[in-house]
């Protein structure tokens, strides 16, 4: 599923990397693993080692207090109905808890639901962990895990894609969960390792009505930290939950304060002056360079489900021809991108879906990525597409890029597609839009009329297969119309047998990359600061839907 929040930007065609160097500015510079370079500006960075990618960090020794956090968004809503975005997920992590436990690594264990089981292929039985209890004391029953999963049945919820084949869920047993599918879905159970997953409070949602998750009411979950305070445009401040039911996941430390940081300038002072402990999506790339110098904590890059896009939308005008998109990936310089942008802690994106989804089959995945060619950047040949494609009478109308104007690394970097579509024969048309316009454009059908591209990070659940399930017929985000792996894409997902699932999204992978539906850019990782004080962390991706601070401790 698209996430919006937080994106991060960089194409660059090779005529314009100059340009790419220049808005960047003189960096300075890491690698984002460790070593030194003279600047992602240089062009000179050290080549990214995405296997030596962290997943935690050392648990912490003793109580720190209350840990002070930053992260660069704030929660629209923290009601898990509604919080698929980065600033939600990562802040209910830590207090609401899902039926499946994702680990660091991206693998499943139990959670809520101590087990579960296939009755047959479109029957699915939970038995429910006993003795947990929601903050407020009250028993958590298999009836708030049933309720909590059916909300997810109405058109209110976010997370609708990974109950489209949901018939229903019901009570049946006193620790017993059973959901009712239409077709299998291979897709459901990873789900419930994220937020799809989360349990609330059925009484505390009837009570609270539409102001459940705001500022006034909070949540009511049964996580290793409770929910104390929402100061809108501030932070949220969370206690340890001390009468936890998991005590192999209780907090270490008393308390956490996530604040509410957009401002760059700010997360860098509070971090080097150490009134911050840390954050997570250190971003813009140039205050690595003033953490990293600091001497007051470490940098850490961890593994990663995200992956940034070139969005095609419609498959019409020059996008409807294969030549053409194929021109347009052939211009987009990958490896400028992740030395000039993400100060080389990114690399080249081959598939849609990166090593960490694959968490079965990792040797057909692997062997299948193999087999896929380099993407290199090729002007000349991307010339001759656009060049024979005219020619055989494709009419080269302008394309539109539409862009979110609050953010200028959005801007830059549809400043250099621009270039780098002139420099192969494409005219290229900007229009920035505010955030909230935007973030209609990700979402509503109506809003992607007239747009050619857009900007994208894209991470799903631990599955690859759910990189691609978005191409089938009547979803959203299927931008560009495309139906001709539809019924592949449904097979796929009804395969709940591991084998022969992974063959056919190796299958769907290929028929993906070759008519270039999408231009995947760069597999981006996690990025965390902590200070010196304190340790703890997880450093992978996991941080967005998994307890990450109940280890976070002194140092020493």
């Amino acid at each position: 599923m698209m996430r919006n929040k937080g994106t991060r930007v960089g194409v660059v065609g090779v005529a314009v990397l100059a340009l790419l160097l220049a808005s960047c500015g003189d960096n300075g510079g890491n690698n984002g693993n460790g070593g030194d370079n003279d600047g992602g500006g240089s062009g000179a960075a050290q080549a990214f080692d995405w296997d030596a990618l962290e997943l935690t960090t050392e648990p912490g020794v003793e109580d720190a207090g209350v840990i002070e956090w930053a992260y660069n968004s704030e929660p629209h809503t923290l009601d898990p109905l509604q919080s698929f975005e980065y600033g939600p997920s990562m802040v209910l992590a830590n207090m609401c808890e899902t039926l499946l436990h994702q680990e660091d690594d991206f693998s499943t264990s139990p959670g809520l639901a101590e087990s579960w089981e296939y009755i047959d292929e479109t029957t699915l039985v939970f038995t429910i962990q006993e003795g947990v209890t929601f903050w407020n004391s009250d028993p958590m029953t298999a009836e708030d895990v049933a309720f909590s999963l059916n909300r997810h049945l109405t058109p209110d919820t976010w997370w609708g894609r990974y109950f489209a084949h949901v018939e229903s869920v019901e009570v049946t047993g006193d620790y017993e969960v059973t959901v009712h599918f239409d077709q299998p879905d291979a897709l459901f159970l990873s789900a419930m390792a994220q937020g799809p997953g989360i349990v609330t409070s059925q009484a505390a949602v009837e009570e609270a009505g539409d102001e459940y998750g705001n500022a006034e009411t909070g949540v009511e979950c049964t996580g290793p930290f409770v929910f104390e305070e929402w100061r809108s445009g501030s932070f949220v401040e969370m206690s340890r939950n001390d009468n936890y039911w998991n005590g192999d996941g209780a907090a270490l430390s008393s308390g956490l304060r996530i604040n509410f940081i957009t401002d760059e300038s700010t997360l860098a002072n509070g971090l080097t002056s150490e009134s911050l402990d840390g954050a997570y999506f250190i971003w813009p790339p140039e205050i690595m360079d003033t953490l990293e110098d600091s001497g007051v904590g470490e940098l850490i890059h961890g593994q990663s489900l995200q992956v940034w896009d070139l969005l095609l939308s419609g498959h019409e005008g020059p996008l409807g021809d294969d030549r053409v998109r194929e021109a347009l990936s052939l211009a987009m310089d990958r490896e400028g991108i992740a030395e000039a942008v993400f100060f080389s802690s990114a690399t080249p994106a081959k598939t849609h879906d990166s090593p960490e989804y694959w968490t079965y089959e990792e040797d057909v995945f692997s062997d299948a990525y193999d087999a896929f060619p380099d993407v290199a950047l090729d002007i000349d040949r991307a010339q001759e597409l656009v060049a024979e494609a005219e020619a055989d009478g494709v009419e080269m109308r302008p394309l539109q890029l539409t862009y979110s104007a609050d953010q200028p690394s959005h801007e830059a970097s549809a400043n250099l597609v621009q270039a780098a579509g002139e420099a192969i024969g494409l005219e290229v048309t900007l229009d920035g839009l505010p955030g909230t316009q935007m973030a209609e454009v990700y979402s509503v059908a109506e809003a992607q009329e007239g747009v050619d591209m857009f900007f994208g990070t894209w991470f799903g659940v631990a599955d690859p297969l759910d990189m691609y399930s978005m191409f089938v017929e009547d979803e959203v985000q299927n931008y560009p119309g495309y139906y001709d792996m539809s019924d592949l894409v449904t097979e796929a997902r009804r395969a709940l047998d591991d084998a022969e699932r992974a063959q056919l999204v190796t299958e769907i992978q290929e028929e993906f990359v070759d008519n270039n539906l999408w231009l995947p850019l760069n597999y981006v990782p996690s990025t965390l600061f902590q200070n010196n004080s304190i340790t703890g962390a997880t450093a992978s991706f996991s941080y967005m839907y998994s307890p990450w601070a109940i280890s976070i401790g002194t140092a020493e």
